[in-house]
């Protein structure tokens, strides 16, 4: 930058002298002109007065024409001045972000094969400050970390190299190169200026060396993170491939076993003990069909993050003992020794109970479907902490005798679709989310789940959890069971599926309900609005239906003039079985959700609050 201030100011005094020369020659002109007049006129202007007043009117003349030059000269220097500091300021400016961002500006001439170091934050350069570009080379590769980039930097930086790199198209480019300077790593970018080229080749070169050590790991980060979620991707990808491949038997098995005995059971309609044989193994099959669906559904509500806790009082005793009387018929018909026990302080506490019994019963339907005869399976409850601020912690223990699993599969047990594939487990269905999703619901509780397994014999699942105590007793609803207070009771039945209508019809009528049916929204509003107060006590309404769906038919009802028909109790009967659609169906003015298939116990329970 001293050098070009330099420059700027010897252009500066060369301008100043041609001013100044320009102003004396001519002053010396005028003056000489004046002499000259003076002369050739002298013998004419006798009178001495006259002569005095035009000597000094032409004094008057050059005096003036001089100061009106000088002030255009001075003005036109105060122009020039500014606009060399301004340019001087600018080039410091840009002097000083180069310098920042660039630790060396090395010089290269290309002609004389030398370097010389314009700049460098360096002290004490382990290389002289200019000397032959052969040198300089030796000096790069030196701190190059390793050998196949100093091979790679050694042709790239030869004279013929950047001669072929650089061309009058592509005056300047980059390179990062790793370097090791002092035991420690860093990156560094060389780039390569063209400054100075004439018509046939490039003369001079500016190299600068920046630091983007910072950057340079930033960018490696992302490059793992990127390759990271390729990975995930990926294996998503396959997982799921493997689990379209592996729900195709899945499915088919409890579809095949429907069907079949379906076909057996008409076959055999005269020997009632066989059809209804054939008619229990249906309804088994579309059961285990029914939780392959919904382990798909969970799977996927957890996936997109539409799984959200519940906080309600739970009576740990009563979930315990539910899950024993769940699995105790199942466990003595396949004679496993099946025990449980409770060990626990605070038996009233806050939490999801649904979301904890499905960790346990996916847990210990698993721990049943790979032990075999005679093998024993155990649940335990522990109350290992109760803490000052109300939580209570547990510690649930489910452990078998059975399979085990082996190391290597251990490792991908808690992912989705996953199953252990061998001669031993070839026949258990599954469809590999059951682990995924206890694994979810575990970690939305801020629990944890661990495993221990050993292959043939046996494996323990230790559920812990902390959850919130409750300090009074919470009444416990009763089981309700009484179908009598249905007796007569008109229900009004929509729904546009015939054959979904049907079987509602039978299980609604088997209760004692006087049913009417509509297969439309319209059709529905239409009967409550030609019926009488009390004429119909509840309303069973599906949501997808082709013309008025069962959201706009709920608004419209509770829209309606009278106030005693807009109240009518409307539960929603729908496939739909998101937490969002049932959110949905209570925000449209329904009572009550129900999500198909429906079985009798759950309608006769929500049926029992409105009757």
């Amino acid at each position: 930058m001293d050098k070009i201030e330099k420059l700027r100011r010897k252009d500066f005094l060369e301008k100043l002298g041609n001013n100044i020369l320009i102003l004396v020659l001519w002053f010396g002109g005028v003056l000489f002109a004046y002499l000259f007049f003076l002369n050739i006129h002298k013998g004419i202007f006798l009178q001495r007065e006259r002569y005095y007043i035009d000597t000094l009117s032409a004094l008057c003349l050059i005096v003036f024409m001089f100061s009106t030059f000088l002030f255009y000269f001075l003005f036109n220097y105060t122009i020039e001045r500014k606009q060399i500091t301004k340019n001087i300021r600018a080039l410091n400016y840009i002097s000083v972000g180069l310098e920042r961002l660039n630790e060396r500006f090395v010089l290269i001439d290309l002609l004389t094969e030398t370097y010389e170091f314009l700049y460098t934050t360096q002290e004490n350069e382990h290389v002289q400050k200019a000397g032959p570009y052969t040198e300089f080379i030796a000096y790069l590769l030196d701190v190059v970390a390793n050998e196949s980039d100093k091979e790679m930097l050694s042709k790239f930086l030869s004279i013929d190299s950047l001669v072929k790199h650089l061309t009058p198209d592509n005056l300047n480019m980059c390179i990062p190169v790793e370097l090791c300077v002092q035991g420690s790593a860093k990156w560094d970018l060389l780039s390569f200026i063209v400054i100075e080229q004439d018509s046939k080749r490039i003369r001079k070169i500016l190299l600068s060396r920046r630091d983007i050590t910072e950057t340079q790991k930033k960018e490696v980060e992302h490059q793992r993170l990127l390759a990271d979620a390729l990975e995930q991707a990926e294996k998503a990808n396959k997982a799921k491939s493997t689990f379209l491949f592996n729900m195709t038997h899945d499915i088919r098995t409890p579809m095949n076993a429907i069907i079949g005995f379906t076909s057996m059971a008409k076959k055999h309609l005269s020997d009632l003990e066989k059809a209804k044989d054939y008619l229990d193994k249906v309804d088994m099959s579309s059961q285990h069909m029914l939780h392959i669906v919904n382990d798909i559904l969970d799977m996927a509500r957890i996936d997109s993050g539409k799984v959200e806790l519940e906080s309600a009082p739970i009576d740990i005793y009563k979930e315990c003992y539910a899950t024993d009387a769940l699995f105790r018929s199942s466990m003595d018909e396949k004679q496993i020794d099946f025990s449980v026990s409770v060990d626990i302080i605070d038996e009233m506490v806050l939490g999801d109970a649904m979301r904890i019994k499905q960790i346990v019963v996916n847990l210990v339907s698993n721990a049943m479907k790979y032990t075999k005869p005679g093998g024993k399976v155990s649940l335990h409850y522990l109350q290992t902490e109760h803490t000052d601020d109300g939580f209570a912690h547990f510690e649930i223990t489910i452990k078998d005798t059975g399979i085990g699993m082996s190391e290597e599969y251990q490792h991908h047990l808690f992912e989705a679709f996953e199953r252990e594939r061998s001669a031993t487990v070839s026949g258990i269905q599954g469809t590999g989310l059951g682990l995924a999703i206890s694994k979810q619901l575990t970690d939305l509780m801020g629990g944890t789940l661990t495993c221990n397994s050993k292959l043939g014999v046996g494996t323990e699942f230790i559920l812990r959890f902390k959850v919130p105590t409750v300090g009074y007793d919470v009444p416990v609803k009763n089981e309700l069971s009484d179908i009598s207070v249905f007796k007569n009771k008109r229900i009004l039945l929509v729904e546009d599926n015939e054959l979904n209508r049907e079987i509602a019809v039978d299980m609604l009528e088997e209760l004692g309900f006087v049913v009417e049916e509509a297969n439309d929204g319209s059709v529905a509003i239409e009967k409550i609005q030609q019926a009488e107060q009390g004429y119909f006590d509840i309303i069973l309404m599906d949501i997808q239906m082709p013309y008025m769906d069962g959201y706009q038919a709920t608004r419209t009802i509770r829209m309606l003039p009278d106030k005693e028909l807009a109240s009518i109790p409307i539960i929603a009967m729908t496939a739909n079985a998101f937490e969002e659609d049932r959110e949905k169906a209570l925000s449209a003015g329904m009572n009550a959700y129900l999500s198909k298939p429906i079985n009798t116990n759950q309608i006769i329970e929500t049926l029992h609050y409105f009757i």
